[in-house]
């Protein structure tokens, strides 16, 4: 059966990969937010164990946030809407209603109302982005294109994947669905879901408040058009929020390429490399690893205690849970900082 920690629907990005090396820097921290929600693969992978108190996620992508909503307030009817096999006619019409739609109204009314959700909307924008091809769900955003493309209508990504033995009073799919959706709203029943720019959960009294971790995933440097033609990137402007409000006892995870927030190293950062995968070769049946150099950058907060854990001062709780081992850890010196695993340099003084 599928492993309801999964999205229902690809996304570019999605973070799954590294959850559990996100959630080892972190720990078990009270409050959770997640800025650029996207696929929510960190979250969704967060340990079992985990007392997950307070879990706050935001995306600015109105369709996406929709989705989220409708699997978490209303799995059963999410799931029947998206329950059929459609065809290209059937994916250029519901591309066309989607482009449509009145998504700013939409935008506003999940922004103001918490529980508000458009189910079929968000099954539907759940199909099509399981059958699209390239930025064909980016593109809905532009009242000016055309969508010419056919659908992969031998699609297996997201909803179209995973088929069980079902009642008889309802189709395979949508009893498969059913429980797929029924298993991610039970996880995310605590989870607060907003629609906004992502500084709209970065206030003062969500921010500075006792054991806080903050994943910022944006768009990387470079990347334009995310969700519009009009929208443009938003790293940098990432970057300048943390250099201006982060404070301990904060602790912040950044993603990015290369070197786009090496900024932050000088004021005692901590920097980690990672492979990202992105699907399946359909001739080996092997993962495909991106081979860019994806980062991850890690505050003065994090960066410290990493440095103890590697270095053998591993946190007795941490240890009794089977999360941590110490096997395999190269204990290399590096400058002014210390070289760990491989791929993680410390820099600044040590704590």
């Amino acid at each position: 059966m599928k492993d309801f920690r999964d999205p229902p629907f690809p996304y570019f990005g999605n973070k799954k990969y590294i959850a559990s090396t996100v959630w080892e820097l972190f720990g078990d921290v009270k409050r959770y937010i997640e800025p650029f929600a996207g696929a929510l693969g960190c979250l969704l992978y967060r340990p079992e164990w985990h007392t997950k108190f307070y879990e706050l996620v935001n995306d600015v992508n109105g369709y996406l946030v929709n989705a989220w909503r409708s699997v978490k307030n209303r799995p059963d009817e999410t799931a029947h809407h998206a329950a059929d096999m459609f065809s290209e006619a059937d994916y250029h019409a519901k591309w066309r209603y989607l482009q449509a739609y009145d998504w700013k109204t939409l935008a506003a009314r999940l922004e103001n109302e918490p529980e508000y959700c458009e189910p079929k909307i968000g099954a539907w924008w759940i199909q099509v982005s399981c059958m699209a091809i390239g930025d064909a769900t980016a593109r809905m955003y532009n009242d000016e294109s055309t969508l010419t493309s056919i659908p992969a209508i031998a699609s297996h990504k997201g909803i179209y994947q995973y088929y069980a033995d079902v009642p008889s009073d309802m189709t395979g799919m949508e009893y498969n669905l059913r429980k797929w959706f029924n298993g991610l709203a039970k996880r995310l029943s605590n989870v607060k879901v907003c629609c906004g720019g992502w500084e709209k959960v970065l206030t003062p009294s969500l921010v500075y408040n006792r054991d806080v971790g903050i994943f910022f995933d944006p768009p990387y440097a470079g990347v334009r058009n995310v969700y519009n033609r009009y929208s443009t990137p938003v790293s940098a402007d990432v970057e300048a929020w943390i250099i201006e409000n982060y404070k301990p006892p904060l602790k912040v995870i950044l993603c990015g390429y290369g070197a786009e927030h090496d900024g932050l190293l000088a004021l005692g950062w901590g920097k980690r490399a990672w492979k990202a995968h992105y699907g399946m070769n359909g001739k080996t049946g092997k993962v495909k690893v991106d081979t860019r150099d994806e980062q991850l950058w890690l505050s003065p907060t994090i960066s410290p205690a990493a440095n103890s854990l590697l270095l053998g001062g591993v946190r007795h709780e941490r240890e009794a849970s089977g999360l941590y081992t110490q096997a395999g850890l190269d204990r290399r010196r590096c400058g002014a900082g210390v070289l760990l695993e491989g791929d993680v340099v410390y820099w600044g003084a040590r704590r």
